[in-house]
């Protein structure tokens, strides 16, 4: 095979014969740089550079993408080069792509990545590649990153580039494709052909090649172009349609990756289709012109780009900041042709442009110069160390791709990949997902450093354990999470492996400074029993997950058919949020609020529910605030509040106060405050009759930023209540910090005191709100000893089933009747 690529280095036209021989001479040259930057490299890394950096990769594309792969390759080579310390990590965000079909990644992303990285130190720099991670990062990246300088690599989209430059954190470098180089190649090599047909998907980076296309069409109207969706046509639809293209058309192949039967294709394998079916050449846009069958193109190099990106990065990690490092934008490319192809649609060498490279040559001149044979014995010793040195080289970015530098484990790339050629193989397996409780606290305690020795010896105390039973595969998944990969079926093994972990867990972790006892949760979920693709397992685990971290102690959780049913329910009630924002899908019942002493009607509190009655709202709320969907749902309520109140003030003289529901999360719904005040005047309610309930949260800290976000509510009339006070976040300092009007005993306290009659601690509640300016509204009162008892400790206002339970609009408005 070697003999084969050297041959390739020799043509049989003599006049290139002398380009040969500049060429392996250069090689020399080479051979002996690679050999001094090598050793460069190396005495760099045995150094290291004053500090490490955190460095994340995001894209869209996975680690199995040629594209990912030479960008990963390009930027390691850049930081190398440049002496710079790092860990990388990745994420890969079409992880989270869902497994029904629906394109909701962003959503699932967000919502995972802020639950994962929400207690993590932020990252020094962050890598995104390709067009639609780019636009995620706008979208979404100063709520995730902060001011944190994001650096881009391969964009091809105008309209994100444009986006960019007015954020003062981002810079990168472009690839803007000239479509003129590709056009003007199809006009000299087939000039009898006139019609182009364009092959691209609904992607960002297909539409903005489409948009280029269709604005090259308008300049050039003597060419006949069209641009086909695949994702439109199914596998046989394709196939037949590729059969069948006109002898006067050229095929340009922009991107294919999916069809409408929901098959996903990498670019090798969609290339290859179309090579295979088409008659017509197929031209080929971005790094893989020339490649897997097709007749060539301008080719792009995702390295190269990569690696100016990286060295970007470099002058920002060496303090430059970001607006001094100006957005790159280049277009480049270099002519590239499949010899087969060339031979099958009869195109001449001397045809093609200058500078063109050509795979697969079969030619050789060794016949034909047999004197070269001596010095080409001399170059393949050199090519030979240059190889060794790639090889080496390769090795090292390989096992950087796929471990993780702080503990050498295999990463979520390497785990990723061998659940992958599990689940092609069929092989049933397990996979054990374990987190470490508030491990933030660790690395707030004994720094950062301090928490890395720990989860040093974590992982000494397992791998000792799993390396022993050759059936268990230990890799860091991120941060301080960690996936064991179980290669048995059996789940008596399951429990035996989950116990043996837990007992090197409880152990306390002795480091220099003092003793460290660690909390945990764990769950397994096994394949194919639990899950039949990566994405429902990983959802599953962080369920378990999630169910074990309730229960307030280490553990572990074993997936069963209860967790499955609630994954699939949790599924269906998110399915049903998404659309009842969209076709106003929710409703609200009124629970009326009467003064304690003389029992006239004080007001009420409106409560959500969802129309179609499918789940109870203690089950929907916590789902939509789990998947970021109570900032539209709030919103959504407050209008409906707000229009009733609007028609009750028509009908009535004496207008009741209304309390309406507000979710900490909303906090970051910046203009709500604003938005309220505005249904208030484009309805005409008085701001005094209406109540903001904010329940009692640990977010509710004295945080300046959240004091002034309550103070926009305040300043303007709109009184708040602490709701739910007394379940487990107490501080009185709320109610005089934030200047609420109200505070709402829980029910959990009036089971706790007054039904055993000891009524001392409610009092003491009631005074001291007293003292601070607030009423008391006391919830949950279900017998008329309560309310009794309520109005000896001079309680004010009583709200429960005693005096009414949540009601439709109509019959809350038979009470107002009454009270006037």
């Amino acid at each position: 095979m070697f003999m084969s690529f050297v041959a390739d280095l020799f043509k049989s036209k003599k006049g290139l014969a002398l380009y040969a021989l500049k060429f392996l001479m250069i090689m020399v040259v080479v051979a002996g740089t690679l050999i001094g930057v090598s050793a460069n490299n190396t005495a760099a890394v045995a150094s290291g550079a004053a500090n490490s950096f955190d460095i994340l990769y995001l894209s869209t594309e996975d680690i199995s993408k040629d594209s990912t792969q030479e960008n990963i390759v390009g930027i390691e080579k850049a930081l190398t080069e440049n002496s710079i310390k790092y860990d990388l990590s990745f994420e890969f965000i079409d992880d989270y792509t869902s497994v029904d079909g629906v394109t909701q990644w962003e959503d699932d992303f967000l919502s995972f990545y802020e639950k994962k990285y929400e207690e993590s130190d932020k990252y020094d720099l962050i890598f995104c590649a390709e067009d639609e991670a780019l636009a995620f990062v706008l979208n979404y990246g100063e709520e995730l990153f902060g001011d944190t300088p994001i650096v881009f690599t391969t964009v091809t989209s105008m309209d994100l580039i444009n986006k960019a430059k007015e954020r003062e954190n981002i810079t990168g470098v472009s690839y803007i494709m000239n479509l003129q180089y590709d056009f003007d190649l199809m006009k000299s090599l087939f000039p009898k052909r006139n019609k182009v047909i364009a092959v691209t998907n609904s992607s960002l980076t297909g539409k903005a090649i489409g948009d280029s296309i269709i604005n090259y069409q308008k300049q050039n109207p003597d060419l006949t172009i069209s641009v086909v969706d695949t994702e439109n046509k199914t596998a046989n639809a394709m196939v037949s349609w590729l059969k069948n293209i006109p002898d006067d058309t050229i095929i340009l192949f922009c991107m294919y990756s999916r069809n409408a039967d929901g098959d996903v294709f990498d670019t090798q394998s969609g290339i290859t289709l179309f090579a295979n079916n088409c008659p017509a050449p197929v031209f080929v846009v971005s790094d893989f012109a020339g490649r897997y069958g097709s007749f060539g193109g301008y080719r792009a190099c995702f390295e190269k780009t990569a690696y100016n990106a990286a060295l970007l990065g470099v002058d920002i990690l060496n303090g430059f900041a970001v607006s001094d490092v100006p957005i790159v934008e280049t277009v480049e490319g270099t002519p590239t042709f499949d010899y087969d192809q060339l031979q099958r649609f009869n195109i001449k060498r001397m045809s093609l442009p200058k500078g063109s490279v050509i795979y697969n040559d079969h030619l050789t001149i060794f016949e034909e110069y047999p004197a070269l044979v001596s010095f080409v014995l001399v170059i393949i010793v050199l090519l030979f160390i240059i190889i060794a040195i790639m090889f080496r080289n390769q090795r090292r970015q390989s096992y950087i791709i796929t471990h993780d530098n702080l503990t050498g484990l295999p990463n979520k790339v390497w785990s990723n990949r061998k659940m992958v050629d599990w689940i092609a193989a069929g092989h049933e397996f397990a996979q054990l997902s374990l987190s470490l409780n508030e491990f933030k606290k660790v690395n707030d305690k004994l720094g950062r450093d301090g928490g890395d020795i720990i989860l040093k010896l974590l992982v000494d105390r397992i791998t000792n354990y799993t390396e022993s039973t050759k059936k268990l595969y230990m890799t860091r998944y991120g941060g301080d999470e960690f996936l064991i990969l179980i290669d048995s079926s059996d789940p008596i093994y399951y429990e035996e492996v989950c116990k043996r972990i837990c007992k090197e867990l409880d152990k306390p972790f002795i480091n220099d400074d003092g003793s460290i006892n660690l909390s945990y949760s764990m769950c397994v979920v096994a394949y194919p029993k639990d899950g039949k693709n990566i994405m429902t397992l990983q959802q599953l685990a962080d369920a378990g997950i999630k169910k074990v971290k309730n229960s307030e102690r280490s553990g572990y959780f074993i997936c069963d058919d209860k967790l499955l049913e609630a994954a699939e329910r949790e599924k269906i009630i998110l399915h049903k949020l998404n659309e009842a924002i969209v076709n106003d899908g929710f409703k609200l019942l009124y629970q009326a609020k009467y003064n304690v002493k003389d029992r006239t009607l004080y007001g009420f509190e409106a409560l959500l529910r969802m129309v179609d009655g499918y789940a109870y709202p203690g089950e929907f709320i916590k789902v939509a605030e789990e998947n970021r969907l109570m900032i539209p749902i709030g919103r959504q309520l407050s209008l409906i509040a707000v229009r009733q109140m609007a028609n009750w003030r028509a009908a009535y003289k004496k207008l009741p106060v209304l309390s309406i529901n507000f979710s900490t999360l909303q906090i970051y719904d910046e203009d709500y405050p604003e938005y309220l005040l505005g249904l208030l005047k484009k309805y005409d309610v008085p701001v005094e009759n209406i109540m903001v309930e904010i329940t009692e949260s640990a977010s509710l800290s004295e945080r300046e930023e959240v004091k002034n976000y309550m103070k926009r509510f305040t300043d303007n009339g709109i009184k708040l209540s602490i709701d739910d006070f007394g379940t487990g976040y107490s501080s009185i300092s709320y109610l005089n910090n934030m200047s609420f009007s109200e505070l709402k005993l829980d029910k959990s306290l009036l089971d706790q005191y007054l039904v055993t009659r000891d009524d001392k601690m409610i009092a003491t509640i009631i005074t001291m709100a007293h003292n601070l300016g607030c009423h008391v509204v006391a919830e949950g009162v279900e017998v008329e000893d309560q309310a009794k008892m309520l109005e000896k400790v001079n309680g004010d206002i009583i709200q429960g089933y005693l005096l009414g339970k949540p009601e439709e609009p109509e019959i809350a408005e038979d009470r107002i009747a009454a009270a006037q």
